[in-house]
């Protein structure tokens, strides 16, 4: 029977009449599978052992909470934020309200503002205030094409070295897409000032990349040259020669006198006879 699979047998109508059919299912997955499924997906640059290592899996519990709840709490802001703005201008709400029921731009601003926009043209501090909005809105415009074209231009030069890199690694579809959108979750934060632990986490492993990769080697050199005395000391001991340890020593810095005929080597002193 294969993992996490149960055999069930069903009747089923072929045409010849009723048979018994026995298929596999999935099984019902424990609570814990389905969050460690979860932070897998949310944190792929992690190499933890969810399964099996208590402490990791209840510290991504918390990671994955904590972000949870600091997203909220900007949504909740945000929230609040709009809902004072749109008190303070009920005509945007009306605006906004009539974009979303589908209506074109210029029918909502009609629509919401009305005479008021007519209004502007004869105000010389009302016009000073729009034209500024409109100098604004132009830069905002450029500035965003000017990104815009960049992107297009680095992601052609940088599609085949993309396709490239996702072979090398082996990923299939899924792990590409959660990489993606790791990557797209890191820049949003990072774009956003959203600093919270896991971004940081992350940072500071791709900071600390080549330093861990340094360490890492010089640490196995020295482990290496540590295995190769110790087996040379092993190879010195095992192949005839005399082992000098305290015991041989003592024996032969000790003033005693051993005949020739009970002498067992030649460190031990004694008196030609």
């Amino acid at each position: 029977m294969e993992k996490d699979k149960e055999e069930i047998t069903a009747q089923v109508e072929t045409p010849s009449g009723t048979v018994d059919e026995t298929v596999k299912a999935e099984s019902p997955k424990s609570g814990r599978s389905v969050w460690v499924e979860r932070l897998r997906t949310t944190y792929p640059d992690k190499d933890v052992d969810y399964e099996n290592d208590d402490d990791a899996f209840y510290s991504g519990l918390e990671d994955f909470y904590n972000t949870r709840e600091d997203r909220i709490r900007k949504l909740d802001e945000g929230n609040k934020s709009l809902t004072e703005a749109l008190a303070r201008e009920p005509e945007a709400g009306l605006f906004l309200s009539e974009l979303i029921a589908g209506s074109e731009v210029l029918p909502a601003l009609a629509k919401s503002y009305g005479d008021i926009l007519g209004a502007v043209s004869g105000d010389e501090e009302s016009m000073k205030k729009f034209n500024e909005g409109l100098s604004a809105r132009r830069d905002s415009e450029k500035s965003f094409n000017e990104i815009r074209a960049k992107q297009e231009e680095n992601a052609a030069r940088n599609a085949e070295t993309i396709g490239s890199f996702f072979e090398e690694k082996s990923a299939d579809d899924a792990e590409r897409t959660a990489f993606e959108d790791f990557v797209s979750s890191l820049a949003d934060s990072i774009f956003t000032f959203n600093f919270d632990r896991p971004t940081l986490d992350a940072l500071w492993r791709a900071y600390k990349h080549d330093e861990d990769v340094t360490e890492a080697a010089t640490v196995a050199e020295v482990k290496g040259r540590n295995a190769n005395i110790e087996l040379q000391k092993r190879s010195v001991k095992n192949d005839g020669t005399p082992n000098l340890n305290r015991e041989s020593s003592d024996r032969i810095t000790a003033n005693v006198t051993v005949p020739r005929s009970k002498r067992r080597g030649i460190f031990e002193r004694g008196e030609i006879v």
